[in-house]
């Protein structure tokens, strides 16, 4: 690990470096398995980012696409978005912007076929959750619209131990919500999971530098004071000989209730 000036380098920044490892590969060969989605032309991405990943999963999933709507609070996000739209984006796709906390977001003016929202449920409150699902199914998606929501794994349906909830557990920090809760409570209200695709990796520990452990620092709930109690782990870890372990799902949730619901 390095020890360079990082001090001003965002979370974001440090999560996209981290995802350059490995992980957005392992999230391609995801986004293969779902293939096209017909009649998909509007969408709507919470929680986007810098959208990478959606661009990516709509490239495969909505080659037909003409209208895509992004919602994201973080302004650093937002201006690497633009870049990111204008270069993957046809000419003939309508881009549009909104800077809002999900939770806040208003929604769009016309309906759509299809909602992103990876890894974004982790904010999220129980009732907030709630409200969201309504929104989506009752106000934003056509019918037979899709939600596909992407989320890490735990304790459940895990092959191997998650390493980042298994820190923040160690030193008394919160866990990240996790997949298995949301198919859970999605089922609970009355919503039907169309389909999932599980995925997983391992990241070599000793490529990790100081930028890529300012998200471990920030996103903890409560965030550490600094990289100290991080760095000590993670060279006991590679000093054991282990690996990062991470795994997720993505899966599809369609609507299996009334419009009254």
């Amino acid at each position: 690990m390095d020890d360079a000036n990082d001090s001003k380098y965002s979370c974001t920044e440090s999560l996209h470096e981290i995802r350059q490892l490995g992980v957005y590969d392992v999230y391609k060969g995801t986004y293969d398995q779902v293939g096209v989605c017909d009649g998909v032309e509007r969408v709507i991405a919470i929680g986007c980012g810098t959208a990478v990943c959606e661009l990516e999963f709509l490239k495969r999933v909505a080659p037909n696409m003409k209208h895509l709507i992004l919602v994201d609070k973080d302004a650093v996000c937002l201006e690497q978005l633009k870049m990111n739209l204008s270069n993957s984006l046809h000419k003939d796709i309508v881009g549009e912007l909104h800077s809002s906390e999900a939770q806040q977001w208003q929604g769009p003016n016309i309906r759509v076929d299809l909602i992103t929202m990876f890894h974004c449920l982790y904010y999220f409150k129980p009732e907030e959750r709630k409200e969201f699902y309504r929104k989506c199914f009752n106000d934003w998606l056509n019918p037979g619209g899709k939600l596909y929501i992407k989320l890490a794994k735990d304790l459940h349906e895990n092959n191997d131990e998650d390493t980042l909830n298994s820190f923040y557990r160690k030193t008394g920090r919160r866990p990240q919500l996790e997949a298995f809760t949301i198919k859970e409570e999605v089922r609970s209200l009355g919503y039907k999971i169309e389909s999932e695709h599980h995925y997983e990796f391992y990241l070599d520990l000793k490529l990790f530098n100081n930028r890529m452990l300012h998200f471990v620092q920030y996103d903890a709930t409560p965030p550490y004071e600094n990289l100290d109690v991080i760095k000590k782990e993670m060279n006991k870890m590679i000093a054991d000989g282990k690996k990062a372990y991470g795994a997720g799902i993505l899966f599809c949730v369609v609507n299996n209730v009334s419009d009254k619901a």
